[in-house]
């Protein structure tokens, strides 16, 4: 079985799906899903909304098949299309008349999420996890895409729209906020193994 995280095996779906295979289309769909649902959970809370949205993507990709252009990261490029299929139909929805509340619930961290990649006690987690919720959302969504969803500087550009210096810059000032407000000395080492 295909693993997302390998770019060898992304790509050679991708080119497999752009001759029109269905069963690489099927693969795609199936390793990518979790990942996408969750991706796009973070963005917005309704999750029969992301369903829509990311099956609306999936038609339109196998639809256009052989328009495809070849991608260096198909995991990005789905990501991109979901995120701005989910901000599309916010915006035709009016899903939201508050942008401010949008940007406030989006990429929310829980507990459990840290739970399989911290040894630590739940009061540390409980306290990495605040301060990770206070950063502003572009953040949030950095942390999301860089550290859960593995995707390099170049990739992270892309899905947010902004230039791969800016990127950099960004996780830089985010993890440099991280460890100021961790303090004690037991927290910046756990933030150094993290981060």
């Amino acid at each position: 079985m295909y693993q997302l995280n390998q770019e060898f095996n992304e790509i050679g779906l991708w080119k497999e799906i752009k001759s029109g295979n269905s069963d690489s289309f099927r693969t795609l769909f199936k390793v990518c899903y979790t990942s996408l649902m969750h991706y796009g959970c973070k963005i917005i809370p309704d999750s029969e909304l992301v369903k829509e949205c990311i099956q609306e993507v999936f038609v339109r990709l196998w639809e256009s098949r052989s328009q495809l252009a070849d991608a260096n990261s198909p995991k990005a490029y789905l990501m991109i299309s979901v995120r701005r299929e989910i901000l599309a139909q916010l915006k035709s929805h009016r899903l939201f008349s508050d942008t401010e509340v949008a940007e406030a619930s989006a990429f929310q961290f829980e507990l459990n999420e840290f739970e399989n990649t911290l040894n630590v006690p739940v009061e540390i987690r409980e306290y990495l996890l605040k301060t990770i919720n206070n950063l502003p959302k572009q953040q949030r969504e950095l942390i999301m895409l860089f550290y859960y969803n593995e995707l390099s500087y170049a990739e992270v550009a892309k899905v947010l729209e902004i230039s791969i210096p800016s990127a950099r810059n960004l996780m830089y000032r985010t993890l440099i906020h991280l460890r100021k407000s961790i303090g004690s000395k037991d927290l910046v080492h756990l933030a150094d193994r993290l981060f």
